[in-house]
C-alpha cells in the first residue's frame, strides 16, 4: 500500500511543471503553453481580465476627451466642423461675416479708410471729395456698414516747392473735418512725390519737404503728431502712376490706413 502511494505521488510530480508566469506548480493538462512556457489557466484567464479592463480604459478616456472638446470647442466650432462638404463651411463664414458687417451706420463710431489708388484716381479739389464722401456715407448706411471709404487726397505743389497752396490747405482741413467726426482709428498717411526734372538728391529732399509740411498742416488743425506717418519717395515711384504730365507728379497723396 505505501509503495502504490509514493508511485502515485511521484506519477504527479512528473506530469507537473511550473507556471510560465505565477510560477506554480501547475499539472500540464491545466494550461496552455505561450512562447514555449506553460501558463496556468488561472494566469490565462486574470490576463484576459487585464486586456478586457484596459480596452475599457481606453474606450472611456476617448469617449471623454470627445466630450470634452464638444463643449470647449463651442457652438460655432462644432457646426462648421459637422459640415460635410466646403461650401457649407464657406456658406457659415459668410452667415458670420454679414452678421457683424449689418449694423447701423454711426459717424462718430465709423472707422475710415482710404480706397485703394488703383480703383480710383486720387482727388484734388474740394468739389470732388464732398460728393464722394455724401455718395459713400449713403452706401455705407444702406448697406448697414459702419466702415466709411474715402477718396486719396493729391494736394499739388509748384517747381521746388513745399508751399502748401490755399486751395491744398482748404482741402487738407476737409479731411481733418471728417477725420475728427469718427472713430480716429485708422492712421493717417502723407505721402510725398516729385517731378523726373532734375537728380536724385535733390527730388527727395523736396519731396521729404512737401511730406512734413503736409503733416504740420494738419497738426497745426488738431490732429495727433502720433496718428500721423510720412515717407517720401521722390521720383523712384512715378512709374507706377503714369501720370500725363510731368508737373503732376509734384504731390503729395494723403490716404487713411
Amino acid at each position: 500500500m505505501e509503495d502504490s502511494k509514493k508511485t502515485t505521488q511521484h506519477s504527479q510530480a512528473q506530469s507537473s511543471v511550473e507556471c510560465g508566469k505565477c510560477h506554480k506548480p501547475v499539472a500540464q493538462n491545466n494550461g496552455q503553453m505561450k512562447n514555449g512556457e506553460l501558463v496556468c489557466n488561472d494566469c490565462l484567464a486574470k490576463s484576459k481580465r487585464n486586456k478586457l479592463i484596459t480596452a475599457c480604459a481606453i474606450i472611456i478616456c476617448c469617449i471623454g476627451a470627445g466630450i470634452a472638446w464638444f463643449y470647449v470647442a463651442g457652438p460655432d466650432r462644432r457646426t462648421a466642423l459637422g459640415f460635410d462638404g466646403i461650401s457649407e463651411i464657406n456658406d457659415s463664414l459668410n452667415i458670420k461675416v454679414d452678421s457683424i458687417k449689418k449694423v447701423e451706420f454711426n459717424l462718430s463710431s465709423a472707422i475710415i479708410t482710404s480706397a485703394p489708388i488703383s480703383t480710383q484716381a486720387p482727388v484734388s479739389n474740394i468739389e470732388d471729395f464732398k460728393r464722394i464722401v455724401a455718395q459713400n456715407v449713403d452706401a455705407a448706411k444702406s448697406d448697414k456698414a459702419n466702415i466709411l471709404s474715402i477718396p486719396i487726397l493729391a494736394v499739388q505743389f509748384g517747381f521746388k516747392s513745399s508751399a502748401i497752396s490755399t486751395d491744398a490747405y482748404n482741402l487738407i482741413k476737409e479731411i481733418i473735418s471728417l477725420y475728427n467726426q469718427t472713430s480716429k482709428e485708422n492712421e493717417i498717411v502723407v505721402e510725398g512725390y516729385a517731378c523726373n526734372i532734375g537728380e536724385d538728391a535733390p527730388n527727395d529732399y523736396i519731396s521729404h519737404e512737401r511730406a512734413e509740411a503736409v503733416k504740420a498742416a494738419f497738426v497745426e488743425n488738431g490732429v495727433d503728431a502720433s496718428k500721423i506717418k510720412t515717407q517720401w519717395y521722390g521720383k523712384s515711384k512715378n512709374s507706377e502712376f503714369n501720370l500725363p504730365k510731368n508737373e503732376d507728379y509734384r504731390r503729395v497723396l494723403i490716404s487713411i490706413k
